[in-house]
């Protein structure tokens, strides 16, 4: 994705002092592979393996708030981000390999994929899991000018 990844903001707006929304787009050329193997009782059943690519464009509509928060040693600031909606569209969507199944086959088994996929990126499902990544990592988004200063 870095070299096929675009990212937009749009419709930044004041919402109160310091507050703001937003919509994020975030597009790209995503190529993968996964591999699946199955066992039973320690016996090894089969192994599956699918190669794929898709233009990946997630809207994400969030507000941002800032505060004033204690520091080492100075006051330091505290982004608070939040996902109030995230979609996800799969375009061109192309299942090339699936194991040694390979073509039009590979790409029909594709089409059914992509629904797996879409219903797994739900609006709902996308927007709590955004979050929850946001609140694990919570910590990390305090500003401290003492940091930059060597302290």
């Amino acid at each position: 994705p870095d070299q096929h990844l675009a990212v937009r903001v749009e419709g930044l707006r004041d919402t109160g002092p310091g507050q703001a929304e937003c919509t994020l787009v975030v597009e790209g050329r995503v190529a993968g592979w996964a591999r699946l193997r199955h066992y039973n009782r320690g016996v090894h059943l089969g192994t599956v393996t699918v190669e794929g690519e898709s233009t990946v464009r997630a809207r994400v509509a969030c507000s941002v708030g800032l505060r004033v928060v204690a520091g080492r040693l100075l006051p330091a600031v505290a982004v608070d981000p939040r996902v109030r909606s995230a979609k996800v569209a799969i375009d061109d969507f192309r299942l090339e390999r699936v194991s040694k199944i390979e073509g039009r086959l590979a790409r029909e088994m594709g089409r059914g994929l992509k629904r797996l996929l879409e219903q797994q990126l739900s609006e709902e499902r996308l927007t709590a899991k955004l979050n929850r990544a946001i609140d694990k990592r919570r910590d990390r988004l305090v500003l401290d000018p003492s940091v930059l200063a060597g302290d």
